[in-house]
């Protein structure tokens, strides 16, 4: 900069000149004024030699006035720590200080001084001004325990006037194909994180999907040039929405108003077909952004389900999910919706070859997210993908679901500028939603008796929440609530942790079990010590017996989106409809009729019981396909025989078409039977047609869908490969060699 003048300008001058033009995240270290800048002969400005050039420092900071004993012995704590001067009420960060700048000044003052603050509060009081006023009335009060702090408005919500019910879930995580699967690798604490030799400069690590590129798109009417061209994400979402839907028992959303609320992450495949395909292979324009862009990831979901309620894509970056949770309950209470899907999916190719490491960076250096621990430093980056079907629950009770949790209350909000950066948490924030949820649940902070933690296993953003939580809730009781995160166990999933999470958390109070935080050792020195009043569980545990099953959520994005949830225990639906020992199948190809019945005999077989529910499942919460098969059984085991029969031999394929409806009513197990194989489509008695928690989705028949080359044709598609035989997952993983390792993911 070029000044004129005998007088020196001030650094507030300077600093402010320069805000519109630097990036938000760069600071300032020091100023030097010079009489010249060196040139070159050409008389341009020499840009080595500028970096070199002497000059006279400007003083960074005007003169400390009326300040207290403490705001000065906290600047020579601060000033011994970091080297950077400030003023009394600039930020830490805008003074040029760094998080780790922040752990040495907190330590520093902690020994020295004998000051009782965590670093986290270094996140809340952002200046030493505001410490030091913190601090004087910390000291003042005879309280032992800090309690809800008020928020700048207190908000007068109470209980909210419906609570929302899940009427169904699917899950496909690292390790985890289905839900029943996803909560065996929850309950017995296992882990989605694959560990191998990586390239150099690379962590050999990854969570990642099985069949990460599988589709099925004959099941949805898509050719197969289309299908090797779309998103992965697009593909997980109409796949994994088709097992949520089967899950709640619908078997035609098109006949109510079904609407869907989706999240999806950063599209690495479409980077990798930009750099490796030939253009001549792409198609352009309109076409390209409906195959890739997220504004059509909901509505071509919508298209192919036939929903026909409200449908749109929510983005609040990691947060994005939960989010979408709150805004869809917010849709049903309103009345814009009978059923409301919300999904999260993240499908990144970049993470198949494992990823690079970077000091002071979120990503933890040997592949280990270690959520709460003295030994955290950091997340990895997994893909995923996770759906829960909403319904208001008087509507749930009246339609006799099975309610498989409740959510009571929800809240988001933003940091606004409260903080330190754009990427920093802030703890205000996060207490603010975290109080409000609370609130509107009409529990108390002591009925809950776990939080599905953000838990990133960062140096500071773990114990910013950790003290936001105890702030929000008010909590003093020593290790009273339990406290964990799935990132222990697969990672960050993005965009899709926080709906997760909520599946986490709803199968948590569904079964009595609190879910274990993994990889963890001791409690984190900047959390605090054995008074804090969470603790956390390294292995599953069961539900306090007299104690009411009340879990939470927190979801927090990069940039200050805050999301939290409070969820409890659902019940079984008391109005059973009676079932008829009419066994029916269907599905659109022969394999993956053969393959439901060969789960569906598996499930049958450990758990007999279920037989009556499974039927009415088949037969009303399944939509009728081309490819059937029905007998008549009165009991789980001869079912069971019978289905390791048709897996053999007993498949009928290309039924006729029937009559456009029959109904059940006054027909006997034998003509419903001899009906179905005639094609037709048959009208079951009204109710509920959920199956058991833990019953296997329909079946798909999967290959890799991968974009072609360039000098690699296309396979046309009445040559596209056959899919015979590789059922529910693929396990090979496609060719993409990202330069991911490069690619910075975007996870808070």
């Amino acid at each position: 900069m070029q000044c004129h003048g005998p007088d020196d300008p001030s650094v507030d001058e300077l600093n402010s000149h320069l805000a519109g033009l630097l990036p938000a995240h760069a600071r300032i270290a020091d100023f030097r004024r010079v009489d010249a800048l060196p040139l070159t002969p050409s008389g341009k400005l020499d840009r080595r030699a500028a970096t070199t050039v002497q000059g006279r420092e400007l003083a960074t900071v005007t003169a400390w006035r009326d300040v207290s004993a403490l705001e000065g012995r906290l600047y020579g704590e601060f000033l011994a720590a970091t080297g950077k001067p400030l003023r009394p009420d600039q930020k830490f960060f805008d003074a040029g200080a760094t998080s780790l700048d922040l752990m040495r000044f907190q330590q520093r003052c902690s020994t020295e001084l004998g000051l009782p603050f965590t670093v986290a509060d270094l996140f809340e009081f952002l200046s030493i001004r505001e410490l030091s006023r913190h601090l004087e009335t910390s000291q003042a009060s005879a309280a032992p325990a800090p309690g809800p702090r008020p928020a700048a408005r207190e908000y007068r919500d109470g209980p909210v006037a419906e609570a929302i019910a899940i009427v169904g879930m699917a899950v496909r995580a690292p390790g985890a194909p289905d839900l029943a699967s996803f909560w065996r690798l929850v309950e017995t604490g296992g882990s989605g994180v694959e560990h191998f030799e990586a390239a150099d400069g690379l962590v050999g690590a990854r969570s990642q999907l099985d069949g990460m590129l599988a589709f099925d798109p004959d099941r949805f009417g898509i050719s197969h040039r289309h299908a090797r061209l779309m998103d992965p994400q697009q593909r997980h979402l109409l796949m994994s929405c088709t097992a949520a839907l089967a899950h709640a028992g619908i078997a035609e959303p098109g006949t109510a108003r079904v609407g869907l609320v989706a999240t999806g992450g950063y599209d690495t495949y479409y980077e990798a077909m930009m750099r490796e395909a030939d253009p001549a292979d792409l198609p352009s324009g309109l076409s390209m952004e409906i195959l890739h862009e997220k504004n059509f990831l909901a509505a071509k979901a919508a298209y192919y389900l036939q929903l026909t309620g409200p449908v749109f894509t929510a983005q609040a970056a990691c947060a994005s999910s939960l989010v979408a949770v709150h805004l869809a309950a917010g849709l049903l209470r309103e009345d814009d919706a009978d059923v409301m899907l919300v999904a999260g999916v993240n499908v990144d190719t970049a993470l198949t070859d494992g990823y690079r490491h970077r000091p002071h960076y979120f990503l933890a250096p040997d592949g280990v997210c270690r959520p709460f621990s003295d030994d955290a430093e950091g997340t990895l980056g997994a893909s995923g993908v996770a759906v829960v079907v909403l319904k208001r629950l008087s509507q749930a009770e009246r339609d006799g679901d099975t309610i498989h949790a409740v959510i009571t209350g929800s809240a988001i909000n933003n940091d606004g500028s409260r903080k330190h950066s754009f990427m920093a948490p802030s703890v205000a924030g996060q207490r603010t939603v975290i109080a409000q949820a609370l609130r509107r649940s009409g529990r108390s902070a002591t009925e809950i008796g776990y939080v599905e933690a953000h838990g990133t296993a960062t140096r500071l953003g773990d114990p910013v929440e950790v003290n936001a939580l105890q702030q929000g809730y008010g909590l003093t009781e020593p290790a009273s609530c339990g406290l964990s995160s799935l990132k222990s166990q697969v990672g960050h999933l993005g965009v899709a942790a926080g709906v997760t999470g909520l599946i986490r958390a709803a199968l948590a109070v569904r079964n009595a079990v609190i879910p274990p935080n993994v990889n963890f050792r001791r409690l984190s020195p900047e959390i605090g010590d054995g008074a804090v009043p969470f603790y956390i569980p390294t292995e599953a545990r069961p539900w306090p017996a007299r104690r009411t099953r009340v879990a939470a959520v927190s979801s927090f994005g990069a940039g200050g989106i805050n999301a939290h949830a409070i969820v409890e225990q659902g019940y079984e639906s008391a109005a059973t409809t009676p079932a008829v020992p009419c066994l029916l199948l269907s599905a659109h190809t022969e394999t993956a009729l053969r393959a439901d019945a060969h789960r569906i005999a598996d499930h049958l077989a450990a758990h007999p019981d279920n037989y009556p529910q499974v039927l009415r499942h088949l037969q009303a919460g399944r939509p009728p396909m081309r490819y059937r098969a029905a007998a008549v059984h009165a009991d789980a085991e001869s079912a069971v025989a019978w289905l390791r029969g048709v897996v053999a031999t007993q498949v009928t394929g290309d039924a006729p078409a029937g009559p456009a409806r029959l109904p059940a009513c006054g027909r006997s197990p034998q003509d419903l039977a001899q009906a179905w194989m005639r094609g037709a489509v048959i009208e079951w008695a009204q109710g509920s047609a959920q199956p058991p928690w833990d019953f296997p989705p329909p079946s798909l028949d999967l290959d890799d869908y991968d974009f072609p080359r360039a000098g690699r044709r296309p396979v046309p598609d009445a040559a596209a490969p056959s899919s015979r035989g590789k059922v529910l997952t693929s396990g090979r993983r496609p060719d993409l060699r990202p330069r991911a390792g490069n690619r910075l993911t975007h996870f808070r």
